[in-house]
């Protein structure tokens, strides 16, 4: 039996602290044990992915809302990216005043302006949003953002007797037929393979039918080095020729994936046990819900350090390091 939820008032139906969607405004907790209880939790690719690495991860994550207030530096560029290839790519944009490479122009250029320091003369910035830089404008120059589509295009999918499949695709085209993942990532080589992109693939598969063909697309930033004695200017001016002169070599690796090619009833399966999962651990104790999210202590690690290491370590959440996110 499904214990009630230990802060339950529902002196306004449903509770005091339900929000809708299926959320909880309570500071610890992020969704609604009640309305999970009746609805089973809707979950993604990211929430699957989380729950088969670590039990408590995804309670933190997912259960509590839990994130950091300092992202890691490679979130930090990864979502920077995410934001410029929204804003060029979206079919929403075409003819608004100032223009996506306009806008996408203001937006590095403040992000480097932020990281020069004014009191010291030599002082030309954070080089990884330079290489940024360099890497879109080879992009725009040579015209590789002048196929547009819907961007950050969400998805809910739903087949009796499966739990609800939830999940946000980087851009689909025409029609819904066509999709582009997009990694701004060192390591291409690891994105190309089916094998390490099956989950999140089966998952766009399965929540959009008509998806017949997905791009993962890998912008690798230059691995060039400034010279001794070279100005800003000119290190940027070289790694962008290099960008234009070897951009499907080196810089914009993209790897086609087929529907066909997918086991996509054996990724519904994994979803609905992961659900059941879910389910089982919130009955055991409504009251003291991350002990049965039980952790696993060789994944603290690898294949990076987890967010939340600071919390399974101490026991306690420190209020500097973490926040509540708000409900997408």
């Amino acid at each position: 039996m499904f214990g009630q939820c230990p802060y339950i008032n529902d002196v306004v139906k449903p509770c005091t602290s339900y929000v809708k969607g299926g959320f909880c405004s309570r500071p610890d907790l992020f969704r609604c044990l009640e309305y999970i209880k009746v609805h089973e939790p809707a979950i993604s690719f990211s929430a699957i992915k989380d729950f088969t690495q670590c039990h408590r991860k995804y309670w933190y994550a997912w259960g509590q809302g839990i994130e950091l207030i300092e992202k890691s530096r490679a979130l930090r560029l990864g979502s920077m990216a995410d934001q410029i290839l929204s804003c060029l790519h979206d079919s929403r944009n075409v003819g608004l005043n100032p223009t996506p490479e306009e806008q996408y122009t203001k937006m590095i250029n403040a992000e480097i302006e932020k990281t020069i320091d004014p009191e010291d003369s030599d002082s030309v910035g954070d080089l990884d949003l330079w290489k940024m830089k360099a890497l879109f404008d080879g992009y725009i120059e040579l015209d590789r953002h002048t196929l547009k589509g819907i961007t950050q295009h969400e998805f809910r999918w739903n087949e009796v007797e499966y739990p609800k499949l939830h999940g946000y695709i980087d851009l689909t085209l025409r029609e819904d037929k066509f999709g582009d993942e997009f990694k701004y990532t060192n390591n291409p080589d690891w994105y190309s393979e089916r094998w390490n992109m099956n989950d999140q693939l089966s998952a766009y598969f399965i929540g959009m039918p008509d998806l017949e063909q997905f791009r993962v697309i890998c912008l690798v930033p230059p691995a060039l080095k400034m010279k001794k004695n070279e100005t800003i200017t000119k290190f940027y001016a070289r790694m962008r020729e290099d960008v234009i002169q070897r951009s499907i070599t080196a810089y914009f690796i993209t790897t086609t994936f087929w529907r066909s090619e997918f086991d996509l009833e054996a990724y519904k399966r994994k979803a609905k046990m992961v659900s059941e999962e879910i389910m089982h651990y919130i009955v055991q104790d409504p009251i003291k819900l991350a002990d049965p999210f039980y952790q696993n202590l060789s994944a603290c690690y690898s294949p990076y350090e987890c967010d939340f290491i600071h919390i399974c370590r101490s026991g306690v959440m420190p209020e500097n390091l973490y926040k509540k996110r708000l409900p997408r």
